[in-house]
């Protein structure tokens, strides 16, 4: 969400204008902001989790199948809304863009858009397979 939020503010400061080609600059913002409610769902979801004691690594962490994960996505949050697999397209293009722009960006950032491509996977992941495959 901080990466979201540091590709906002280079686009609002007219930073890295080239990676928006021609998309308004508003309007790319308005997307940014829908991308930051869906992360905000999913992080709601995940913090709601019960966590078990480990035996083995004496570490707390949730035991469920991975197919967990798109009941995790597809939970509305407090703060923001659920994404289905009709979403994913949509995401993955404007957290490509938000990288693109935090890459150009890099010289005054510490991040070139790494945590944003690791949430791009893992929603690739989960869409792409279906839930007896995770």
């Amino acid at each position: 969400i901080g990466e979201l939020e540091d590709a906002f503010d280079l686009v609002e400061q007219g930073e890295a204008m080239e990676v928006l080609k021609d998309t308004k600059c508003d309007v790319f913002l308005k997307h940014l902001n829908l991308v930051k409610k869906h992360l905000f769902a999913l992080e709601d979801a995940i913090s709601s989790v019960t966590l078990e004691q480990d035996a083995a690594t004496g570490r707390k962490l949730r035991k469920a199948a991975g197919s967990q994960i798109l009941s995790l996505l597809a939970q509305p949050g407090a703060r923001g809304i659920a994404t289905e697999k009709e979403d994913l397209k949509h995401i993955t293009q404007l957290i490509r863009r938000a990288a693109d722009v935090l890459t150009r960006g890099q010289e005054t950032l510490t991040s070139g858009g790494q945590y944003l491509e690791k949430i791009q996977q893992l929603l690739l992941i989960a869409f792409q397979y279906g839930k007896e495959e995770l």
